[in-house]
């Protein structure tokens, strides 16, 4: 979509990619005020199969003492999944 199209309530004024995975978008909606949109893809019943099944793998083969924190484990299994 190219900027300043209309997108759902409002025009778009910025739109950037996070990773391969996820879009953001910066609306200015009627009102004058921005909102920020991310988009990410929907999961189908088999990708989701397989997301579980590496978070599941990461939980079972890795503590969270090899990590160093639950934070680093919770930012591991989302990288993988990604």
């Amino acid at each position: 979509m190219s900027l300043g199209n209309n997108e759902g309530g409002g025009e778009v004024v910025e739109e950037y990619s996070i990773d391969e995975y996820t879009l953001v978008r910066i609306v200015r909606r009627f009102d004058g005020s921005l909102e920020y949109r991310v988009i990410q893809p929907v999961l189908d019943e088999r990708e989701r199969v397989v997301v579980e099944d590496v978070r599941r793998w990461f939980l079972e083969e890795l503590s969270v003492s090899d990590m160093g924190s639950t934070e680093k484990l919770s930012l591991m299994i989302d990288l993988a999944v990604r």
